[in-house]
């Protein structure tokens, strides 16, 4: 657990608060934080079955954290996201994962590209066209991601 929530949270604080001075000299003050709808407490029922504690509890965390900044760097015009990019076929998520990793990434570009600072504090999931009513345990709808 704390290997995991060194790597989640405080890693990516030390990152952002490392770069805050850039951030602030820059017209894009826009900071996305990569989390998972494993991290919310709402969709914690549908993912019982999946064993991985550390990572569900240190996204939960890195979502507060993501919320914090948001609250604390608003006024100065930031705007502070958590997005899912969904599960995806890479080391962390095998072969059996839903979608190639190309396919994660240029979603989450995709939010990045429009992401407003009506969004700031919000946690948002990825959009893959028909994956918006999967009848597995995940959809791809573009939505906010429920805390």
């Amino acid at each position: 657990m704390t290997e995991t929530f060194h790597t989640n949270v405080t890693g990516t604080h030390n990152v952002t608060r490392a770069f805050l001075p850039l951030l602030r000299e820059g017209r894009g003050k826009l900071v996305v934080n990569i989390s998972t709808t494993l991290g919310s407490m709402t969709l914690a029922p549908v993912y019982r079955g999946s064993p991985t504690p550390a990572y569900k509890i240190t996204k939960a965390a890195l979502n507060m954290l993501t919320v914090q900044y948001a609250q604390d760097y608003a006024s100065e015009g930031f705007a502070f996201l958590a997005v899912s990019p969904g599960w995806l076929q890479t080391d962390l998520g095998g072969s059996r994962a839903d979608l190639p990793p190309a396919t994660g990434a240029k979603a989450v570009l995709d939010i990045v590209q429009k992401a407003t600072p009506s969004q700031n504090g919000k946690a948002l999931n990825i959009h893959v066209p028909g994956w918006e009513e999967n009848e597995g345990l995940n959809r791809y709808d573009g939505k906010e991601v429920p805390w």
